[in-house]
């Protein structure tokens, strides 16, 4: 039997806790908005490399998501308007509790911890109904605008901000672990079951994360589930096209950003290349010629600030970040779409 391929959707700098948060309250947690569970397993994993980490998920769980909520939105008229309450109130319960916090004791972390999960299932709800609603094209007949407004609302929490202060508080509260902050889960935090050093030292050179296991290796991940990971292998190209998002051309040296640690990399006029932006990347934006990302839409974080600060930005390249490299000289046409290497390091 051929095994289930699990594509990527994106790559982000995360903490393995966030990412283990994201993947229980997405794989296993009841859902609440339905009484169905996921029926697909793991259904999403979360591979820690070089840069950052990667999400692959089975694509076939995301289109039992799309059905569910289309069917609820379409029978309940209060469905949509409940997924947004709901978002926008366990969303406010996190920053209520995180709000002026430069570092959270273990205990506080642990509380945290059960916050962010009860607002990933709504977060997860409000995204994919999102989604299927623009891709069957029925903005006119739902409350699409509140669901919009709603999870512009909810970037603060879900955009990288919490998960910085989850990584400090980790170094802080455990100044022993300190140099592990990016490889202790939630799950571990919250049971008081840290890993040896051993592992976490093993952790660090990569990882796969699950709703219940966190593996060493793809090869273990794989063998265990009987799956694959799409393959982010891209050959030799010149040009990179993608959608525009804010017209203009700039010419200048790539940035990469992948998470907070790379910000400083930017300097007035670099061409920011990211996979997707998160708030707190937006300071780098301001100083930016340009901004490229792999993932996005017209509504995504990207493009919306690019359209603020009348950035030329181009969105939804998918291979940007794979094919550039920092220090490349490359100008982005974004009255076409196209991002052309002019010279490589």
């Amino acid at each position: 039997m051929k095994r289930i391929l699990y594509k990527k959707q994106f790559s982000r700098d995360y903490t393995l806790a966030f990412c283990d948060i994201w993947c229980r309250a997405e794989s296993i947690a009841p859902k609440i908005w339905t009484k169905k569970k996921q029926p697909k397993h793991p259904y999403i994993v979360f591979v820690r490399n070089q840069t950052g980490v990667d999400c692959f998920m089975d694509e076939s769980g995301i289109d039992f998501l799309k059905k569910e909520l289309l069917q609820n939105a379409t029978k309940d008229k209060k469905f949509c308007t409940k997924v947004a309450t709901n978002f926008t109130k366990t969303e406010k319960a996190v920053n209520s509790f995180v709000k002026n916090k430069k570092v959270l004791s273990k205990s506080e972390l642990k509380k945290l911890f059960v916050l962010l999960e009860k607002f990933w299932i709504w977060f997860e709800a409000i995204w994919w109904l999102i989604v299927v609603i623009e891709e069957n094209k029925l903005q006119k007949e739902f409350d699409f605008k509140l669901l919009l407004r709603a999870r512009e609302q909810g970037e603060r929490t879900s955009g990288g901000s919490v998960d910085a202060l989850i990584e400090h508080s980790i170094k802080t509260s455990f100044v022993e672990l300190g140099q592990f902050s990016k490889v202790i889960s939630a799950l571990e935090i919250s049971l008081n079951k840290i890993p040896s050093k051993d592992i976490l030292t093993k952790r660090m050179k990569g990882y796969c994360c699950t709703p219940r296991k966190t593996f060493l290796s793809k090869k273990e991940l794989c063998q265990s589930f009987d799956i694959t990971l799409e393959s982010d292998k891209v050959g030799e190209v010149s040009m990179i096209k993608g959608s525009v998002a804010y017209p203009g051309i700039v010419q200048g040296v790539v940035r990469k950003v992948f998470g907070k640690n790379d910000l400083s990399k930017v300097e007035p006029g670099s061409i920011l290349v990211s996979p997707m932006t998160l708030p707190i990347f937006i300071q780098a934006m301001q100083i930016a010629g340009s901004i490229v990302t792999d993932e996005g839409g017209v509504i995504c974080h990207a493009a919306i600030i690019a359209r603020e600060l009348k950035k030329p930005c181009i969105i939804g390249t998918k291979i940007a970040t794979k094919v550039l490299k920092d220090g490349d000289l490359v100008e982005v046409d974004a009255n076409t779409g196209v991002v052309k290497i002019i010279k490589k390091v």
